[in-house]
């Protein structure tokens, strides 16, 4: 079994551990997830309609970069999104025990390779997500959107000079608890925990319509 596998199926084990009946939705949709991360490839189209701004998508924990393929397809697929495809589209990968300053360090060593000092996106789920607030923090002037998902800590402070943080969590997030706090805007997605985050349409929809927003307001400013 290969080590995406692995790192996918102790998550979920560990995430539905107490679970009440009333959540067998929940179980379901995270199952479902994890079959779905486990079969699915990116297959970029080469879309008319293209986002000025790169756009990077950060692993989680013992992940990799599969784990994103069913958001990249959906942000990239206008028929799946029902208005356009983004091909901008980047995948940034870490070690597993690799601290997050030394992630921060390669994330933006990552960036500069992918588009020089230009403006990006960026979308983290769980320690992405945590990598991603950090990068945000030390480099706002460059992020146009930060997005994360299910992601540990507290946002980003609205006194700071930096991109303001959108953070999505599960309503059964065994993993990671949902956080409610007035520094950084939050949504709660009903019926799903910590994996379902990067394949629940719901989801993916906020991100596309958070990105297709900013990235305009930047074009237009720029």
């Amino acid at each position: 079994m290969q080590h995406q596998e692995i790192g996918l199926i102790h998550i979920v084990l560990a995430g539905v551990v107490g679970v009440e009946k009333k959540m067998l939705k929940t179980i379901y949709n995270e199952l479902n997830a994890v079959l779905t991360l486990l079969t699915t490839k990116y297959t970029p189209l080469p879309n008319e309609v293209y986002n000025s701004y790169p756009i990077v998508l950060i692993h989680g924990f013992s992940g990799n970069k599969s784990n994103l393929y069913t958001l990249a397809n959906y942000l990239n697929d206008n028929s799946l999104n029902g208005v356009y495809g983004f091909t901008n589209i980047h995948f940034f990968e870490y070690p597993m025990l690799q601290s997050i300053e030394t992630s921060v360090k390669k994330l933006r060593e990552f960036i500069l390779k992918v588009d020089g000092n230009s403006q990006h996106h960026l979308v983290g789920h769980s320690l992405g997500g945590t990598i991603a607030r950090e990068y945000t923090k030390k480099y706002y002037t460059s992020v146009i959107t930060l997005i994360t998902l299910g992601s540990p800590e507290y946002g980003i402070h609205n006194d700071e000079p930096d991109t303001p943080e959108l953070a999505i969590y599960g309503e059964h997030d065994f993993i990671v608890s949902k956080k409610h706090s007035t520094i950084f805007s939050s949504m709660v997605i009903s019926d799903i925990g910590h994996i379902a985050l990067v394949t629940d349409e719901r989801v993916m929809s906020i991100i596309h319509s958070e990105i297709k927003l900013n990235d305009n307001e930047s074009s237009e400013e720029n």
